[in-house]
Protein backbone atom coordinates (compact mmCIF):
# COMPACT_ATOMS: atom_id res chain seq x y z
CA UNK A 1 0.00 0.00 0.00
CA UNK A 2 1.35 3.28 -1.09
CA UNK A 3 1.29 6.65 1.42
CA UNK A 4 0.22 9.86 -0.08
CA UNK A 5 2.40 11.78 2.15
CA UNK A 6 0.82 15.10 0.50
CA UNK A 7 -2.37 14.36 1.76
CA UNK A 8 -1.43 13.66 5.04
CA UNK A 9 0.12 16.51 5.39
CA UNK A 10 -2.32 18.89 3.78
CA UNK A 11 -5.13 17.20 6.22
CA UNK A 12 -2.81 17.66 9.09
CA UNK A 13 -2.73 21.39 8.29
CA UNK A 14 -6.58 21.40 7.51
CA UNK A 15 -7.14 20.01 10.81
CA UNK A 16 -4.71 22.41 12.89
CA UNK A 17 -6.21 25.62 11.13
CA UNK A 18 -9.67 25.09 12.11
CA UNK A 19 -8.47 24.07 15.33
CA UNK A 20 -6.99 27.20 15.84
CA UNK A 21 -9.50 29.35 14.01
CA UNK A 22 -12.38 27.79 16.31
CA UNK A 23 -10.46 28.13 19.71
CA UNK A 24 -9.83 32.22 19.23
CA UNK A 25 -12.66 34.47 19.47
CA UNK A 26 -13.17 37.81 18.07
CA UNK A 27 -15.20 39.11 21.02
CA UNK A 28 -13.38 41.52 23.33
CA UNK A 29 -15.50 40.82 26.30
CA UNK A 30 -15.09 40.25 30.28
CA UNK A 31 -14.27 36.66 31.57
CA UNK A 32 -16.91 33.60 31.11
CA UNK A 33 -16.40 33.51 35.13
CA UNK A 34 -17.18 37.19 35.87
CA UNK A 35 -20.73 37.53 36.89
CA UNK A 36 -20.39 41.05 37.65
CA UNK A 37 -20.03 42.32 33.97
CA UNK A 38 -16.64 44.67 35.03
CA UNK A 39 -16.01 45.11 31.09
CA UNK A 40 -19.63 46.40 30.61
CA UNK A 41 -19.89 48.46 34.27
CA UNK A 42 -20.49 51.95 33.14
CA UNK A 43 -22.84 54.29 32.21
CA UNK A 44 -23.73 54.03 28.79
CA UNK A 45 -25.86 56.45 26.34
CA UNK A 46 -28.08 54.62 23.07
CA UNK A 47 -26.37 56.68 20.47
CA UNK A 48 -28.04 54.72 17.52
CA UNK A 49 -31.19 52.14 17.12
CA UNK A 50 -32.86 50.07 14.67
CA UNK A 51 -35.43 47.44 14.68
CA UNK A 52 -35.07 44.79 11.66
CA UNK A 53 -32.71 47.13 9.74
CA UNK A 54 -35.06 50.42 9.95
CA UNK A 55 -33.01 53.40 11.72
CA UNK A 56 -35.04 55.42 14.71
CA UNK A 57 -34.83 58.68 14.56
CA UNK A 58 -32.78 60.24 17.49
CA UNK A 59 -35.34 62.12 18.84
CA UNK A 60 -36.96 58.65 19.64
CA UNK A 61 -34.25 57.92 22.04
CA UNK A 62 -32.51 61.14 23.33
CA UNK A 63 -31.86 60.46 26.80
CA UNK A 64 -31.96 56.93 26.97
CA UNK A 65 -29.39 55.57 28.90
CA UNK A 66 -28.27 52.70 31.19
CA UNK A 67 -26.13 52.80 34.04
CA UNK A 68 -24.49 49.62 34.93
CA UNK A 69 -22.93 49.15 38.33
CA UNK A 70 -20.20 47.04 38.43
CA UNK A 71 -21.73 45.37 41.79
CA UNK A 72 -24.46 43.41 39.22
CA UNK A 73 -27.25 45.83 39.31
CA UNK A 74 -28.49 48.65 36.75
CA UNK A 75 -30.79 51.33 36.31
CA UNK A 76 -32.13 53.30 33.05
CA UNK A 77 -33.19 56.95 32.47
CA UNK A 78 -35.51 57.67 30.26
CA UNK A 79 -37.01 54.66 29.02
CA UNK A 80 -40.81 56.17 28.52
CA UNK A 81 -41.10 56.47 25.14
CA UNK A 82 -38.35 54.08 23.87
CA UNK A 83 -38.33 49.83 24.26
CA UNK A 84 -36.15 48.45 25.90
CA UNK A 85 -35.95 44.68 27.04
CA UNK A 86 -34.96 45.22 30.63
CA UNK A 87 -36.95 46.97 33.72
CA UNK A 88 -36.35 49.86 34.60
CA UNK A 89 -33.84 48.88 37.49
CA UNK A 90 -32.76 45.46 38.55
CA UNK A 91 -29.84 43.30 38.61
CA UNK A 92 -27.66 41.53 35.72
CA UNK A 93 -24.92 39.01 35.46
CA UNK A 94 -22.80 38.59 32.16
CA UNK A 95 -21.35 35.22 30.58
CA UNK A 96 -19.10 35.77 28.27
CA UNK A 97 -21.06 37.72 25.21
CA UNK A 98 -24.33 37.26 27.08
CA UNK A 99 -26.26 40.25 29.33
CA UNK A 100 -28.84 38.86 31.57
CA UNK A 101 -30.82 41.15 33.02
CA UNK A 102 -33.18 40.20 35.83
CA UNK A 103 -32.31 36.46 35.46
CA UNK A 104 -34.65 36.01 33.12
CA UNK A 105 -34.16 38.57 29.87
CA UNK A 106 -30.93 37.58 27.58
CA UNK A 107 -29.03 39.99 25.46
CA UNK A 108 -26.51 39.33 22.97
CA UNK A 109 -23.37 41.45 23.25
CA UNK A 110 -22.67 41.74 19.65
CA UNK A 111 -19.21 43.55 20.38
CA UNK A 112 -17.40 45.56 23.18
CA UNK A 113 -14.37 47.73 22.01
CA UNK A 114 -13.08 50.90 23.93
CA UNK A 115 -16.12 53.35 24.26
CA UNK A 116 -18.86 51.75 22.16
CA UNK A 117 -21.17 48.85 23.26
CA UNK A 118 -23.64 47.12 20.37
CA UNK A 119 -26.41 45.04 21.55
CA UNK A 120 -28.99 42.52 20.02
CA UNK A 121 -31.89 40.61 20.93
CA UNK A 122 -35.02 39.66 19.09
CA UNK A 123 -38.34 39.80 20.07
CA UNK A 124 -40.83 36.94 18.16
CA UNK A 125 -44.50 36.52 18.88
CA UNK A 126 -46.70 33.96 17.54
CA UNK A 127 -47.82 34.55 14.06
CA UNK A 128 -45.91 37.85 13.76
CA UNK A 129 -42.58 38.46 12.44
CA UNK A 130 -39.53 37.84 14.79
CA UNK A 131 -38.27 41.75 15.10
CA UNK A 132 -34.81 42.10 15.87
CA UNK A 133 -33.46 45.19 18.01
CA UNK A 134 -29.86 46.42 17.73
CA UNK A 135 -28.84 49.10 20.04
CA UNK A 136 -25.33 50.83 19.98
CA UNK A 137 -24.48 52.65 22.99
CA UNK A 138 -21.64 54.86 24.49
CA UNK A 139 -19.96 54.91 27.03
CA UNK A 140 -20.49 58.55 28.66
Amino acid sequence: MKFNYVRIVALFILLVSVGVFTSCSSFNGDDENDTTGSAYAGDWKLVKATFTGETAEAADFAGFSIALNSAGTYVLTNPTAFPSPTEIAGTYTSTGQFLIFDGSVEINVTSISGNTMVWEWQVSKPGKITATYRYTFERM
